[in-house]
């Protein structure tokens, strides 16, 4: 549907699987993913990753103009909004931490 473009290659991406640790992961994702990301520290890989998709879908939004680039972002971004609701319903239903809830929200 759209053409798909990405920063790593093949056998980047089985390095990554192969070879290295998650904090080396987390290193070159800076590196690639730069212009997405801040100078924050994660906890865990999983949300890293969700931040910088959310970002870049965000960033395809305000400034691409191919159509079906938008819309797969709207959704994508739609989809993330979504968990975060639900991990805040779950979050208040087994009464935990409001600073722990906002930790696992992507915004």
């Amino acid at each position: 549907m759209t053409p798909r473009y990405a920063l790593f290659n093949a056998r980047e991406i089985n390095h990554l699987i192969d070879d290295c640790t998650a904090d080396q992961v987390i290193e070159m994702l800076q590196k690639k993913y730069h212009r997405y990301i801040s100078n924050e520290r994660f906890t865990d890989i999983e949300h890293y990753t969700q931040v910088i998709r959310f970002r870049m879908n965000h960033h395809f939004i305000e400034y691409y103009t191919e159509p079906s680039l938008v819309l797969l972002s709207y959704l994508m971004l739609s989809e993330m909004e979504i968990d975060n609701v639900i991990n805040i319903i779950e979050g208040v239903r087994y009464h935990i931490n409001p600073e722990r809830i906002k930790s696992l929200l992507v915004y």
